[in-house]
């Protein structure tokens, strides 16, 4: 009976946990441009109340006298999804990494909690209250849309570059004779597109390739011209924005030669002071569902992302690899949901932005870009129209619709040239276009005869001596990225030396094994056409 005689406490109590799952919801609700008072809002309000309310009763009747180590847990587990929902923090003089860090935060809140034991409710109820109102006044779009930052970067008055200079990275754009052609339509397509490029006097390198199959080692290697697979990140294990690039000798030969950078994607941290950046757009990669999606998919979609914050689908998971006695288990947590992740979407409107700013640009502007398409999920036509999402799912990975969004990257870049050609600009412009390595998730990764396609890299460069070219404009011969792109900038962006290249090229690429912190070499299968070069 005295868990009724002091209402006004235990309504405090109870509501700490409802709250606690109300905040982060309502933080995706408002991301996803959703109304607070829409059907599909208010159904998840009940389903919260519903579910959070019986287990805090009943807890507050077993646990009478344990508050503080249940609000404890309650801000435990609030902090971590709220800030951080991915990835849990790592506090460096903290043993034991993640798990000492969480242990830490957690005796943490606990001795605090039991210091203000009698006015715990109350002081829990305010945080959770003023969070909530935070994000409804604030609400963080960020992810859907994008940050520009300008700089109060230096003016360059003399020893102004007489050329502009553009780099754009499409994230897993596989070389061009990595591709798989599987019709004569194919074969017609990659036709066409070398033309493209031949056209406005680009040398393509279809044989291109990474050192490294990702993201996060693959650029460190490729904008510091590497060759033996350095990891020049501080620190691998982290996810963006934590991961900072330490070295960067392309925007090192930029800066020195007077260029004003401007950067499109932050992904390394390139928008670094310490260089001449004149601007820097940045934007986040998750959109969690479509404005035009199912009520139902809506609802469970937000359930979805829920428990994956508070990692109850990995816990879970673990839990289901277990026999129990007579050989029960549970099944494993394999709801395939349509598609929800959608940062192609974005760095389709980055490029608008890129190729407005390259259109009215002047000498001495530099433009670096890292756009994440092709990239999965592979949402979108050859023609960049959007697919119905409802009909796709996460798992879902043909090749056939990856390189359909090959061709939608590639009809935005070469649009682009052109429009650089038709307004007289690309022939004081240094344009370089590659990737940071090919796909690694598609159903054709699975044949051990392409494994190579993880590094099958696009490479084109053109230059502003290139209107006289007289160079061979396909070089058929197998060249890392890094060293392509080094080359150029020892050249001074005149050229690339492909005959030093050729004397002092062996195709080795990387895999870095994080548990033993070891980057392990092996020599490149070559191929050609989607296929392995007389090994099939």
């Amino acid at each position: 009976m005295n868990f009724f005689n002091s209402k006004k406490i235990n309504f405090l109590y109870i509501s700490s946990l409802p709250l606690s799952f109300l905040v982060p919801v309502i933080v995706l609700l408002l991301f996803n441009n959703e109304y607070l008072l829409s059907l599909v809002s208010i159904s998840l309000y009940l389903i919260i109340l519903g579910i959070s309310i019986p287990v805090m009763l009943t807890v507050s009747m077993v646990f009478r006298n344990s508050k503080h180590i249940i609000l404890s847990l309650i801000m435990f587990l609030f902090i971590y999804v709220m800030f951080f929902p991915t990835n849990a923090p790592k506090i460096d003089f903290i043993p034991f990494g993640e798990i000492g860090s969480a242990l830490t935060i957690l005796i943490l809140l606990l001795s605090l909690f039991t210091l203000l034991k009698q006015n715990i409710e109350k002081i829990v109820l305010i945080i959770l209250i003023i969070t909530l109102i935070t994000v409804i006044l604030f609400p963080d779009r960020s992810e859907r849309g994008i940050h520009v930052q300008t700089y109060a970067s230096k003016n360059i008055t003399s020893n102004i570059p007489d050329n502009r200079y553009v780099h754009i990275i499409l994230d897993q754009h596989i070389g061009i004779d990595g591709l798989l052609l599987e019709s004569d339509k194919d074969q017609h397509y990659v036709d066409a597109l070398m033309e493209s490029y031949q056209k406005y006097k680009f040398n393509i390198y279809p044989k291109a390739y990474s050192k490294f199959y990702q993201t996060k080692l693959s650029l460190p290697s490729i904008l510091n011209f590497s060759k033996n697979g350095e990891i020049l990140i501080n620190n691998y294990e982290s996810e963006p924005p934590y991961i900072k690039l330490t070295k960067n000798k392309l925007f090192d030969y930029l800066a020195k030669n007077n260029y004003q950078i401007n950067v499109y994607g932050d992904y390394l941290g390139w928008c670094n002071e310490i260089y001449p950046i004149n601007k820097c757009l940045r934007y986040r990669k998750t959109i969690l569902f479509n404005e035009n999606e199912s009520n139902i998919n809506k609802i469970l979609f937000v359930i979805d992302n829920l428990l994956t914050r508070y990692r109850i689908i990995n816990i879970y998971n673990r839990i289901s690899g277990l026999k129990f006695q007579g050989n029960f288990f549970l099944p494993r947590y394999s709801w395939n949901p349509p598609v929800v992740d959608k940062h192609t979407t974005a760095s389709l409107e980055v490029f608008k932005l890129l190729e407005n700013d390259i259109l009215n640009s002047k000498k001495g502007e530099a433009f670096f870009a890292h756009l994440l398409f092709p990239h999965s999920p592979y949402i979108y036509d050859e023609n960049c129209n959007l697919l119905d999402l409802s009909k796709l799912r996460k798992n879902d990975v043909p090749y056939s619709r990856y390189f359909s969004q090959i061709k939608c990257s590639q009809k935005k870049v070469v649009n682009l040239i052109e429009q650089m050609s038709v307004s007289g600009i690309l022939k004081d412009s240094v344009v370089v276009i590659h990737s940071d390595h090919g796909p690694y998730e598609l159903e054709s990764n699975d044949d051990d005869k392409r494994k190579w396609q993880k590094y099958s890299s696009f490479f084109a460069v053109h230059t502003d001596k290139n209107e006289n070219m007289i160079d061979q404009q396909v070089q058929d011969n197998f060249f890392p990225i890094a060293s392509l792109l080094g080359s150029l900038i020892e050249n001074d962006l005149n050229s690339i030396d492909h005959t030093n290249l050729l004397n002092n090229n062996i195709n080795n690429v990387f895999v870095f094994d994080p548990s033993k912190m070891q980057v392990k070499k092996f020599l490149l299968e070559e191929f050609s056409k989607g296929h392995t070069i007389n090994k099939l």
